[in-house]
């Protein structure tokens, strides 16, 4: 199936969102080459942005290796000079291929990643392969068929204690970009509303002509508050070793975030000059403390750390002795939610959650 995908322009980047025409094929295995997944039977219609385990019963437990593919079509590329493949999120480890080139591979099933492919796609019809590997629980399978990644070695969320999440369960999407780019924005901001903006640029412009298009570029910043208004702007202008742009900025008296109060911010980062270019990114004003050797995963108003022994496979929640996990510096009872994990000593895992 060739999956012809509209093209979409945001924030001045022509993105192409890969959302349907995929198949998946399970190798329980764990051996398949990319050549016999090509040539194998057995491939079905799914989804990205869910786990195959949410899709089909027959995987609602299933943890492994697989394979996806999608046969697409993307615009012509006009003055794009850099194609980006972005994934949201693949759980666990996964390899790309693009038209038969590995491109990449990634390790880690919560973090977002990219690979430029600007040379290994073309205009009209391409293919794509991924080839994803999510360890199984079970020790002994586990180390039979992915000694490399062990299941109790790689950090979980939550959800996992419900249903696992394998797969490419974020989206996946091509930018077509310009010859000059914001590749990563970051926000390192402190609650007294100080905070640094770290923009880090790409792209051919950067060595072209030794960077001389950077010298007619602008870096222009913006912060809104949640109504929109408009907290902190600054322009910064650009030259040959502008590669990493650090600017230092203040927000008045800014909106703390909390459970209760999910206070963000947006920022617009806009190149302008012969290559324009938009980015955003939201965050939230917030600290999480490391004192005196402790870590304090919540640091708000009647937070509550359990503590978690998963040697004891069962669950009691409570602060008595017999519980598991059990609750320690709270206020009140009730089914607590977790909001961050650490393995600590022994094996014991520790808990912050919101308050009851």
């Amino acid at each position: 199936m060739i999956s012809s995908l509209p093209l979409q322009s945001s924030d001045n980047t022509q993105r192409v969102e890969l959302e349907y025409g995929w198949e998946l094929l399970v190798d329980r295995s764990g051996r398949m080459t990319r050549e016999q997944a090509e040539n194998a039977s057995g491939w079905r219609s799914a989804r990205v942005g869910l786990s195959w385990n949410v899709q089909f019963e027959d995987l609602r437990v299933y943890m492994g290796a697989a394979w996806y593919r999608l046969r697409f079509e993307l615009p012509g590329f006009r003055d794009t000079r850099h194609v980006l493949l972005k994934f949201g999120a693949v759980d666990y480890f996964c390899e790309v291929f693009i038209n038969g080139v590995l491109v990449g591979s990634h390790e880690g099933g919560y973090t977002p990643f990219s690979f430029e492919i600007t040379t290994a796609v073309h205009s009209g019809e391409d293919e794509m392969l991924v080839r994803v590997v999510d360890p199984p629980m079970d020790e002994v399978e586990n180390r039979a068929l992915f000694p490399e990644m062990m299941y109790n070695e790689i950090p979980h969320g939550k959800q996992n204690w419900y249903v696992q999440n394998s797969g490419i369960w974020q989206g996946v999407r091509i930018e077509l970009c310009p010859s000059l780019y914001i590749e990563r924005i970051d926000v390192v901001p402190k609650v007294t509303g100080e905070l640094e903006i770290l923009a880090r640029l790409a792209g051919a412009a950067l060595t072209a002509e030794k960077g001389a298009i950077l010298a007619n570029e602008t870096l222009y910043l913006q912060i809104h508050d949640t109504n929109g208004r408009r907290v902190f702007e600054q322009r910064t202008p650009l030259d040959s070793s502008s590669h990493n742009v650090r600017i230092r900025g203040m927000v008045s008296s800014p909106r703390l975030w909390s459970p209760e109060n999910p206070a963000l911010y947006i920022l617009e980062a806009e190149l302008s000059g012969p290559v324009r270019y938009r980015r955003r990114a939201r965050f939230g004003f917030r600290s999480f403390d490391a004192r005196e050797g402790k870590l304090y995963l919540c640091f708000y108003g009647g937070a509550v750390m359990t503590l978690y022994d998963p040697a004891k496979g069962f669950w009691k929640f409570g602060s008595s002795a017999d519980c598991n996990p059990v609750t320690f510096g709270g206020v009140g009872d009730g089914h607590l939610r977790p909001r961050a994990m650490i393995r600590g000593p022994g094996g014991l895992i520790y808990i912050g959650s919101e308050p009851p």
